[in-house]
């Protein structure tokens, strides 16, 4: 995840498995983290992974469920996640 710098190791994932088979799982993830200028992330998102043969995961889908703030804080964020991931 690129954006992790941005956070400055204030980013958490606490992540509860909702299904599971061979074929896929579906987890329901809660993120938070603090911006540079203190601003707070707060988001639970959908996370739907497929899994290959060897039951590693092939391919990820994520939903936020709370996309409005989650693109205001990235909107509030702009400046600061580019100087983050130019440097």
């Amino acid at each position: 995840m690129q954006f992790m710098p941005f956070f400055k190791g204030t980013w958490h994932q606490d992540g509860r498995c909702i299904y599971a088979d061979d074929r896929c799982t579906i987890s329901l993830v809660h993120e938070t983290g603090t911006g540079p200028g203190g601003d707070k992330f707060d988001n639970m998102a959908i996370w739907i992974s497929r899994l290959d043969a060897d039951g590693k995961n092939d391919r990820l889908w994520t939903v936020d469920l709370d996309q409005e703030n989650v693109t205001s804080f990235w909107e509030r964020n702009e400046v600061a996640l580019k100087e983050s991931l130019s440097g």
